[in-house]
């Protein structure tokens, strides 16, 4: 199966992507990472093929004051997360959608599975699904030990094995049981 990662370019959420990339890929799934060139040694890493976001969403936040500087002159708070947000995520969208639908015309994917702030899939829920892949979204910054596992909770929580388990069990798609995987809009 072919299969589209998109992720905002920054570690944290990329992080959880590479998880269920490297286990597609070692389940013989054909696996690309759409992402900031910053982080295309992270993508590969895994076996990925790496495909660059286009200029004006190919961000480089490791420093994110030098890519969004006029968060130096806002005190922390709620102001400072709006323009962060608005920067970094909003105005990105038509630029990352673009390059997503690049990359899906050279890579027919399957499926695309994206980090839930990825907000350039976020048009291609506009139009009727039979004209696009389905959607999955990877929420891990919102997982937590004693989150209970509700039927609708992200593919990234499921892959992590226990926190307070005595062995160290490396999960596998093949093997899950009772595996859901959040997509929206819901069926």
């Amino acid at each position: 199966m072919r299969i589209l990662i998109a992720s905002t370019p920054m570690t944290g959420h990329l992080n959880p992507l590479l998880t269920i990339g490297r286990l597609l890929i070692a389940e013989g799934h054909e696996v690309v990472g759409l992402t900031g060139s910053a982080l295309r040694e992270r993508i590969e890493g895994i076996g990925a093929q790496f495909q660059p976001l286009p200029a004006g969403a190919d961000l480089d936040l490791r420093d994110i004051l030098s890519v969004v500087p006029e968060l130096k002159d806002i005190a922390p708070g709620l102001e400072w997360l709006r323009v962060a947000i608005e920067r970094l995520f909003v105005d990105t969208v038509p630029v990352q959608h673009k390059g997503l639908q690049q990359v899906l015309r050279d890579f027919p994917a399957e499926i695309v599975i994206g980090d839930d702030m990825f907000f350039g899939v976020l048009p291609m829920l506009l139009g009727p699904r039979s004209k696009r892949p389905p959607l999955f979204f990877a929420a891990y910054r919102f997982c937590t030990g004693a989150a209970k596992m509700e039927r609708h909770i992200s593919l990234a929580c499921r892959l992590l094995p226990p926190r307070r388990s005595s062995t160290n069990t490396r999960p596998s798609l093949k093997n899950m049981t009772g595996l859901s995987i959040s997509r929206w809009p819901a069926d």
